[in-house]
């Protein structure tokens, strides 16, 4: 019994001891894991710490931002302050430049009207002068000339004077004084406008010359004629023409008549001359009529009852002109063109007739040969040109001078402007210039030229008769041609001996 006992109890000693190994190393993976926790513990607290830390430190950070938000926002509101202070001033003062803006405006344009005045009454005095009146153009800068950067030295000043920066823009310019000028930016419509009245002129039975001179290529042509889309003076001037004949046909009755000419290399021809008769067409002669108006006899005039039949004139005689290219232009003017219209307007009432005479001459161009680059047949066409613009400077320093004799019979282009410079004839001046910086001198010659020009006083007389004695004018004039040709004397007129 006591055997079965101790077997028992050593049985549960052994299961005891099994027991406690088992809890042993139960106890031990316990204190493994709670050495992990406590280390686990301990980290967390020191990234509680590192982030209780890092979280005062962006604390402080953002109080920093915000004192110095707030130190931005005061410094905004006392900006904002100073700009709704400034906003009013800036209003008032807007306001005040307004007022003088306007002022401005109103004295410029007070200014702009004064000079108009001043001009239009300053030409009507040199018509009653009978002083020529001369007009300055320059036309625009052309594509190749902006293309080299050629710098632009002709200003216009004021409604009269015009500048030529000839030694640069830092230099003094030369100035000139002339009747009117016109610059790149001016229209043919503006040009027209300040011509208009002499075309009056010539329907109430004066003699008026329009002409253009200046150097090759500087617009005298466009002037002159234009182009289809730019009509220029010579189609203005025909539709004014008609236009004040239907105004008046009640009143009086008109014929005109009309020629064109051109001078190329000292001959004349008749350019609305039809094919050539059995001994060719006769020669072309400068003569003045009993009215001491300049004819050239023999040339082909055509009677024009229209508008339409005058242009068509125009243009058949502008399609024979003597052109061709240089270096300086595409289409450079070879001869003097001469377009005259003869008007002669009877007064239904009084009966007394008015013969006026329009002239339009556009001059070819002066040229230097080195910078036109001519030869051959051109080279001699510039010559021949600058041999007659040469005789028409002497004949103006000639009548500018007080020179006793007038070299009018130098040359054939002298003789056909005689009625036009220092003669019966209220006369028109155009000097178109080039504003490009390597015509500079050209331009200020073409310019010296016209204000010597500009000294001319014509002898202008309006040309009226009688229908009784203009009648007889006629038959005088007939006869008179009928003896020139049998080699006779001319017949004088009445009062003339």
């Amino acid at each position: 019994k006591l055997r079965g006992e101790a077997e028992k109890w050593k049985k549960e000693a052994d299961a005891n001891q099994k027991t406690g190994k088992v809890e042993q190393k139960n106890f031990s993976e316990l204190q493994k894991e709670m050495a992990a926790l406590r280390k686990e513990k301990e980290q967390a607290e020191y990234s509680m710490l590192r982030a209780e830390d890092a979280a005062k430190q962006k604390l402080l950070t953002v109080q920093s931002e915000n004192e110095q938000l707030n130190l931005q926002l005061a410094r905004v509101s006392q900006d904002l302050s100073r700009a709704k202070e400034e906003k009013e001033d800036a209003t008032a003062t807007k306001e005040q430049l307004g007022i003088l803006e306007a002022r401005y405006s109103q004295l410029q344009e007070s200014y702009m009207q004064e000079n108009e005045r001043r001009k239009k009454l300053h030409n009507q005095i040199q018509d009653m002068k009978g002083a020529i009146r001369v007009y300055c153009r320059a036309r625009p800068m052309i594509k190749k000339e902006l293309d080299r950067n050629e710098p632009c030295v002709v200003h216009r000043k004021d409604a009269m004077v015009v500048d030529v920066f000839k030694e640069g823009p830092n230099k003094a310019p030369k100035t000139f004084t002339f009747d009117s000028i016109f610059t790149g930016e001016s229209t043919q419509d503006d040009v027209w406008g300040e011509c208009s009245d002499l075309i009056q002129s010539a329907v109430d039975g004066f003699n008026v010359t329009i002409f253009a001179y200046g150097q090759t290529g500087a617009g005298k042509t466009h002037t002159m004629y234009g182009s289809p889309d730019q009509p220029g003076l010579a189609p203005r001037a025909m539709r004014s023409l008609f236009g004040t004949f239907e105004r008046q046909k009640d009143t009086t009755s008109t014929k005109i008549r009309a020629y064109m000419v051109e001078l190329y290399r000292d001959d004349f021809i008749d350019l609305l001359a039809g094919a050539a008769p059995p001994g060719g067409h006769p020669k072309l002669e400068v003569k003045k009529d009993l009215r001491g108006m300049v004819q050239v006899v023999g040339a082909t005039e055509i009677e024009c009852r229209t508008v339409t039949e005058l242009q068509k004139v125009m243009d058949r005689g502008f399609d024979k002109r003597k052109v061709s290219s240089t270096q300086m232009n595409s289409a450079s003017s070879r001869s003097h063109l001469v377009f005259t219209i003869l008007l002669e307007t009877t007064n239904l009432k009084t009966k007394q007739v008015a013969f006026g005479k329009l002239t339009l001459c556009d001059l070819a161009g002066s040229e230097r040969i080195k910078k036109s680059g001519v030869d051959g047949d051109a080279m001699r066409e510039a010559q021949a040109i600058n041999k007659s613009l040469t005789a028409l400077g002497d004949v103006i320093s000639a009548l500018t001078s007080g020179a006793k004799h007038v070299p009018y019979r130098n040359h054939k282009l002298t003789q056909l402007m005689a009625d036009s410079l220092g003669g019966n004839a209220k006369t028109l001046m155009f000097v178109n210039v080039s504003p490009a910086g390597y015509n500079a001198d050209e331009s200020c010659s073409s310019l010296t030229y016209a204000a010597r020009a500009k000294l001319i006083t014509n002898a202008v007389s309006k040309n009226e008769d009688s229908q009784q004695v203009a009648a007889l004018k006629k038959v005088i004039a007939s006869l008179s041609k009928q003896l020139e040709a049998k080699g006779g004397g001319a017949v004088a007129a009445p009062g003339e001996g």
